[in-house]
């Protein structure tokens, strides 16, 4: 059997690499790198937006007051001719966000969360609260929550957590890599999620005709003589309303949906005055970025590489122990679909230092 024949040769290159092996038994943790959201002011930390509603559709060019706010940085608006509605695309860039494993119990598992998770925002689990009609579980504290995202089922509630902190919140990079070190030592999670590596998809439909703006400051009204003197002087054929209490721009129905949005932008940034719209909200959805387990090698999923991998991998290989999907693709170092004995092979060789890296055959 190939069970059998497979058991033989490993014995063999056990015995083969025992020495080498003692002398690599300890194999320190490999740096951990936060997600770079600062250092990508323009986009998502994970490149390009690959979202499916967004395909044929036209990027809007965003005023600089969006490309340059914390609450806005990284936001990106398609829109088309042939639909009625735009897509906001906006980085949570203060939201943690992981997934537990599929063979973890959740209620257990929430209280050890909520200790990996005291250790840097202390005082947390104070503010515990239970969801009895969603079944889920939540801590709140000083503008932070840490909480279960809610399923649509009672008794099936998702497995899915999210830290949300303030944007301005100090020691985010320590944060995200303390408690992705503590949750994956504890084999509590599948995939991980930084700040930044999460973002909100969301389907806005602008009012029909005319655009229709409000006042968003109500303590610095808008100086709506300086927003009709800016249309005339940039849009010629557009005109305004007189009505102070509710303003309009009138014309815009014969404007491109994408031009029209981004008028919305352009008036938004200079005026701090936006439209109406209606969303839709069975069009809005989060995406993910880069799961910050995907680590070729690590098939335990606890950010090292050492023996105690081989072993996972080769109980998948001899006697079928399941591999989440993450731990699958960590374990298919040569990239031919699927974890094989040429991997395992490889990641001993790398482990006791006979190979440089997790590749060379």
């Amino acid at each position: 059997m190939k069970t059998e024949k497979w058991g033989v040769f490993m014995n063999s290159m056990m015995k083969k690499l025992t020495a080498a092996l003692l002398a690599a038994a300890c194999v320190p943790v490999m740096g951990l790198t936060a997600a770079a959201y600062d250092d990508d002011p323009f986009g998502f930390g994970w490149g390009t937006v690959s979202y499916a509603a967004v395909n044929n559709m036209e990027l809007i060019p965003l005023h600089d007051a969006f490309i340059n706010s914390p609450n806005y940085r990284g936001q990106q608006c398609f829109a088309s001719s042939s639909r009625s509605d735009i897509i906001e695309v906006t980085p949570r860039r203060n939201v943690l966000r992981f997934v537990l494993r599929d063979e973890v119990n959740v209620d257990e598992a929430a209280d050890q969360i909520g200790e990996v998770v005291d250790n840097y925002i202390p005082g947390l689990r104070d503010g515990y609260h239970y969801n009895i009609y969603w079944n889920t579980h939540g801590w709140y504290c000083d503008n932070v929550s840490l909480s279960q995202v809610a399923a649509n089922s009672w008794s099936d509630p998702d497995r899915i957590f999210e830290l949300i902190v303030p944007l301005d919140m100090e020691n985010k990079a320590e944060i995200e890599a303390g408690i992705l070190l503590g949750l994956a030592q504890k084999h509590l999670i599948s995939e991980y999620y930084g700040w930044g590596q999460t973002a909100s998809y969301q389907s806005q439909t602008l009012m029909s005709g005319d655009l229709i703006f409000f006042d968003m400051d109500t303590t610095e009204p808008v100086d709506w003589k300086a927003v009709e003197a800016y249309l005339a002087e940039h849009y010629p054929d557009l005109t305004m309303t007189k009505d102070p209490s509710y303003p309009t721009i009138e014309g815009t129905g014969k404007m491109p949906l994408g031009k029209k949005a981004e008028l919305r932008f352009e008036l938004q940034g200079e005026f701090g005055i936006e439209t109406i719209v209606s969303e839709l909200c069975e069009d809005a959805e989060t995406t993910v970025g880069q799961n910050a387990l995907l680590k070729p090698g690590d098939i335990t999923l606890d950010t090292d590489i050492s023996i105690v991998d081989v072993i996972a991998l080769n109980r998948n290989i001899m006697t079928g122990d399941p591999l989440c999907d993450t731990a699958k693709l960590n374990a298919d170092i040569n990239g031919n679909g699927a974890p094989d004995e040429t991997d395992s092979l490889n990641l001993l060789k790398y482990i006791v230092g006979i190979n440089e890296t997790l590749e060379d055959a």
